[in-house]
């Protein structure tokens, strides 16, 4: 084994470093299905959760004496123009926009409810996700944001505020008018560029349309761009694939979320039309993500971890760097200690004590939203040992070790004794060179950061009911 020291210093180089067949023949043998750990626990293990039970929760985190309350705020607006085949989202396709209004009616009086509870906090973060945010034109958009300002006065001052976009129906207006109220990033929607593939997955999208939408977010100023792609799609090949990585690498997004197709068909039966086509094999999957890794490693992207890399002058590659990186709802964020308030048809909420779903059918969301402001439909109080496990997976997911003596000092344990199977657990990770263990760390290695959900997952004490199935997705 490498010493630690040697293991710290692989583990903050830029991309994974092992031979690619070596790589290949482990991709292949990790490759079972784990969570991706947006949360701890899971949302699988969610059941009923009263809502007077998420008020009582969330009104302790914001009274408490020893933290600070860093509320960041995310909105699911779930209207879609056209039906994407891969989506496994909650989403609703709308010919017209007759529910708009109604839908920021709900939200208005659902944000209202927290503002009561809640108080005056400045946000930390802000994001709109869909569906496709940019459904709701920019009249109704100014509306939304201005009762969301409303409920929650200002924003930090170094506030991430980003919206999903999407570039067949984006407007320079709407552009215009994200800028104008103080959207510093956005997301765009890409999948792939390659004609054939968007014909499959019923999303076509013009590299142009995508260009134009770039050209115009920078020469307003935006901060950052991120763009999604997704690699396993039907009618992909490495060789087409990789055309979509040079055109991306072209425009050069700060951000890309890299991630690989899930066929969830159980979940979203739309997905089923897929299946007329081939869709790659799990080979072609890793080959396809090891070309992935490679195209945009040498273009100057930083492996963040999981699915995202950055630019070095982004802030995720800054904070990872740091070792200040987190993970919540919305995915790696650069912002400690928050808890997030998700709302809208099926949105996602978490303190240090709770995590609460709202209602996920949108009629019933508006009804009860309308009703009684807070909709909390699903969740799971969370205990301190899972509060224990899930600081001890975010440090594995964002930065990538374990500092035993400082973990045992925070929650008063014996480490080696209370993770004993884990640590045997670890062993053959370990006997791959894709984690090192000392009485003093955990080190994920550098190869090792492409396995970070199955390190992760070690240490997930629900993992073993779910491990006959395929109830998450894939680990590449």
């Amino acid at each position: 084994m490498d010493t630690l020291q040697e293991g710290r210093a692989e583990s903050d180089s830029a991309a994974p470093a092992m031979e690619p067949k070596a790589l290949r023949s482990l991709i292949e043998k990790y490759s079972g299905n784990t969570p991706r750990y947006t949360s701890y626990p899971t949302a699988v293990e969610f059941s009923e959760l009263e809502t007077s039970d998420w008020r009582a929760a969330l009104n302790h985190e914001v009274s408490r004496a020893d933290k600070v309350f860093r509320p960041s705020l995310y909105l699911h607006l779930p209207f879609c123009a056209t039906l994407c085949y891969f989506c496994a989202c909650n989403k609703k396709i709308a010919h017209d926009d007759s529910q708009v209004a109604p839908y920021i009616k709900s939200l208005s009086s659902e944000l209202r409810a927290y503002r009561e509870l809640c108080g005056d906090f400045p946000l930390e973060q802000l994001h709109w996700g869909g569906g496709t945010p940019n459904f709701f034109s920019p009249s109704a958009s100014e509306d939304l944001f201005d009762i969301c300002a409303r409920s929650f006065a200002t924003f930090a001052p170094d506030a991430d505020v980003s919206v999903e976009i999407d570039p067949r129906t984006i407007s320079v207006q709407h552009l215009e008018t994200y800028k104008k109220l103080g959207f510093n990033r956005v997301s765009l929607g890409v999948q792939d560029f390659n004609p054939q593939v968007q014909e499959a997955i019923n999303r076509i999208q013009a590299y142009a349309q995508t260009r134009e939408t770039i050209d115009a977010a920078r020469e307003l100023g935006f901060s950052s761009i991120n763009f999604d792609l997704i690699y396993g799609l039907p009618l992909q090949t490495e060789s087409s694939f990789r055309e979509t990585l040079q055109r991306v690498i072209e425009l050069m997004p700060e951000r890309i979320a890299l991630y690989g197709y899930a066929h969830v068909t159980w979940k979203k039966k739309v997905q089923k039309t897929l299946q007329r086509h081939d869709l790659p094999t799990p080979q072609e999957r890793i080959s396809l993500f090891l070309m992935a890794l490679k195209e945009l490693t040498d273009a100057g992207y930083e492996y963040i971890g999981m699915d995202h890399f950055a630019l070095a002058h982004d802030s995720l590659s800054e904070a990872r760097a740091a070792g200040t990186l987190k993970r919540n709802f919305m995915g790696y964020s650069t912002h400690q200690g928050t808890s997030v308030i998700g709302c809208g048809v099926s949105s996602i909420s978490s303190c240090d004590s709770m995590l609460a779903q709202n209602s996920t059918d949108l009629e019933e969301y508006m009804a009860r939203a309308l009703r009684q402001g807070m909709v909390t439909q699903r969740g799971l109080g969370r205990s301190p040992e899972d509060q224990l496990r899930g600081e001890l997976i975010e440090n594995i997911l964002c930065v990538g070790e374990i500092d035993i003596p400082e973990f045992e000092k925070k929650w008063g344990i014996q480490f080696s004794e209370k993770f004993s199977s884990e640590l045997q657990a670890l062993q053959p990770l370990e006997d791959d060179h894709l984690v090192s263990v000392s009485d003093r760390k955990i080190l994920v290695s550098a190869p090792g950061r492409l396995f970070m959900r199955n390190i992760a997952s070690v240490f997930d004490s629900y993992l073993a009911k779910h491990s006959a199935g395929s109830t998450f997705s894939q680990s590449v």
